[in-house]
């Protein structure tokens, strides 16, 4: 006897006519997303001038005994970043981290890769194996190219591989395990805040006591350290240090498609591409699976994006990019819903 795959389950269609205008939005929403990409920024940048060659080098001073706002001081200016803003200064976990602990940060970064890439693949197993092979290669994309040199310095693909893992630990029902990756995220990126913030009202709404006391108590403590690393980033910065223009530049919906276009296998195709993946994530509203944090994820970002971000910040999309890859395979199944829906056929709907 041999051992087979479940049946995908049946979904409940909706109406026909709904669907029909839900289809045609989607549509809509992909073709002004095909006309109207921003270009990708950085593509033509020297790597010696990119972010990534900017913590190499920390990180690379600090393991050699630097202290880190030291370094930090003389790197920000040197490689022309303003070091007037807090924001500018990166909290030193990550650096640390691969500075001292290199080899037990590369198991950390294996581990979070198989686990996101395996948690990706256990929760789409019993959608149809069309869908479950897309959302398992988009996420093998996703993922994986945290390995990428350029990547593994960044405090944006750790902290995205916590949101993704955390999603999809809530999706089993694991509230705790889940909490407690959300506030390692929060240590690493403080860009996590959204998130964090967002499963801390969900689980006091849904009365999870030990979910709540996690992300409250880790909340705490995390203000606590980011307020430390505020003081220790203005005890290091200059007379003088150039201010940051504002991150908030209300890059609307293109600077979204720009994010979302730096991730995973999308950063190897064209800037338009990322209209396909817009309206995939766009279309998992209507994909019947409970994933309740990936779309409450996706949908923060896809919000926080459209407000916050300079034009060089488009790299952003890596802290969502494994998350957004999850609303990539619910997009494809709610476009198979929606057809279905849309366009029964007699074998559905029979006399």
């Amino acid at each position: 006897m041999t051992a087979t795959r479940p049946a995908p389950p049946l979904r409940a269609l909706l109406g026909r006519s709904t669907a029909r205008v839900v289809l045609i939005g989607l549509a809509a929403l992909l073709v002004w997303g095909i006309w109207r990409p921003l270009p990708r920024h950085g593509a033509a940048t020297p790597e010696a001038r990119t972010d990534s060659a900017l913590y190499a080098a920390v990180i690379e001073r600090v393991a050699r005994g630097e202290p880190y706002y030291q370094v930090m001081a003389d790197e920000l200016p040197r490689r022309g970043y303003p070091t007037g803003s807090v924001f500018n200064w990166r909290p030193p976990t990550l650096t640390l981290m691969l500075a001292r602990a290199r080899v037990v940060s590369f198991v950390v970064l294996l581990a979070l890769v198989i686990a996101v890439i395996g948690g990706t693949l256990r929760l789409f197993y019993r959608e149809s194996p069309e869908i479950m092979l897309f959302a398992l290669m988009m996420q093998v994309g996703a993922a994986a190219s945290a390995f990428n040199p350029l990547a593994l310095v960044l405090h944006e693909t750790w902290a995205g591989l916590c949101i993704a893992l955390s999603a999809l630990l809530y999706a089993f029902k694991r509230f705790v395990p889940a909490a407690i990756v959300v506030v390692a995220g929060l240590f690493i990126r403080e860009l996590v805040a959204p998130y964090a913030l967002a499963c801390a009202l969900i689980a006091i709404y849904r009365r999870r006591r030990d979910e709540t006391a996690v992300l409250v108590v880790g909340g705490i403590a995390w203000l606590l350290f980011y307020g430390w690393h505020a003081m220790a980033a203005r005890e290091a910065m200059t007379a003088g240090a150039l201010q940051h223009p504002s991150w908030i530049q209300w890059g609307g919906p293109r600077f979204v498609l720009a994010a979302i276009g730096f991730g995973g296998w999308l950063y190897l195709l064209p800037p338009w591409v990322a209209a396909v993946a817009a309206t995939l994530l766009a279309a998992s509203a209507w994909s019947p699976m409970p994933v309740t944090h990936a779309r409450v994820g996706a949908l923060i970002y896809a919000l926080f994006f459209m407000v916050a971000g300079q034009a060089f910040n488009q790299y952003w999309g890596w802290l969502v990019a494994p998350t957004w890859t999850i609303g990539y395979g619910l997009g494809a199944a709610g476009v198979v819903r929606l057809v279905r829906s849309a366009f029964p056929t007699r074998a559905m709907h029979p006399p």
